[in-house]
């Protein structure tokens, strides 16, 4: 039984990747966790596997799960519309849409990503 709950607690760490390994000196060392037993604590660091007696570890910190589903922004996309915001303020940032709904008083427009809604000419929703 003890042999199966660490290869269940091994398999749960390999497969969850570790920021931050801090030694009981205080150091701390940026990498991917690899494999753990009951001496030694196995760390990838800048491609190459470093090995650490556990009695020297203080802690493994783990990076938060990353949603996959939901890529990330790129780092220079421009930022979303606020509720308020006017019909020139938006184009100005985003552009023009691929399709304008023109309903009355109410227009959604449609980019790749995003759909905003005015109301009298001021966003009042914006959603994906």
């Amino acid at each position: 039984m003890t042999r199966h709950l660490m290869t269940l607690f091994f398999v749960l760490l390999v497969s969850v990747h570790a920021e931050t390994l801090t030694l009981r000196t205080g150091t701390s060392v940026e990498g991917r966790l690899i494999g753990i037993d009951a001496r030694q604590i196995i760390f990838q660091v800048e491609g190459q596997f470093k090995t650490y007696p556990r009695s020297d570890v203080l802690r493994v910190t783990f990076s938060p799960p990353v949603d996959h589903e939901r890529p990330l922004p790129p780092a220079d996309s421009p930022t979303p519309p606020a509720v308020g915001q006017t019909i020139e303020q938006v184009t100005a940032t985003l552009g023009q849409p691929k399709v304008i709904l023109d309903l009355g008083p109410k227009k959604i427009y449609v980019y790749p990503d995003l759909k905003v809604t005015f109301v009298d000419g001021k966003v009042s929703d914006v959603g994906h």
